[in-house]
C-alpha cells in the first residue's frame, strides 16, 4: 500500500476549512477572534475523527487517511487546547494518544498499526 505524502495532509486542512472557510472572519489583533477562528478550525478538525463512535478504533481516521495523519491532527488539538486553554477535545485527545500508545510506554507502535507503521510516524 502507497505511503500517502506529506502534502495529503494539506488536503486534510483544506477539507477542514472547506465547509466554514466563508463564515472566518480573522482579526490579528483581536485575541478573541485569534480563539474564535482556532475554536472554528478545531471543530472542522474534529467533524473528520470517528474514533470516538462505539466500534470505531480511537485514534485513527477513517479512511482515506493513515495513522501518521491523525497523530497530526491530534498534535494540533493539542497546541490548541495548550494555547488557548479550550479543552474541549482533551478527552478525545488523551483517549486517542493513549489508546495508540502501543505496548511498550517508551513507543508509539500500536499493534493495530504495525501494516503500515514506519519509524517517522512515530
Amino acid at each position: 500500500m502507497a505511503r500517502t505524502s506529506p502534502r495529503s495532509l494539506s488536503w486534510l486542512w483544506v477539507l477542514a476549512f472547506s465547509n466554514i472557510c466563508n463564515a472566518l472572519t480573522l482579526d490579528i489583533t483581536s485575541s478573541s477572534s485569534i480563539k474564535n477562528t482556532a475554536s472554528s478550525v478545531a471543530y472542522g478538525l474534529m467533524k473528520y475523527y470517528s474514533g470516538n463512535i462505539t466500534g470505531q478504533t480511537p485514534g485513527n481516521l477513517p479512511n482515506p487517511y493513515y495513522w501518521w495523519e491523525a497523530g497530526a491532527m491530534f498534535m494540533h488539538l493539542v497546541d490548541y487546547s495548550f494555547l488557548t486553554g479550550d479543552t474541549t477535545y482533551d478527552a478525545e485527545t488523551v483517549q486517542a494518544m493513549s489508546w495508540q500508545a502501543g505496548q511498550s510506554s517508551t513507543s508509539f507502535l500500536p499493534a493495530n498499526q504495525t501494516t503500515s507503521e514506519g519509524n517517522d510516524d512515530q
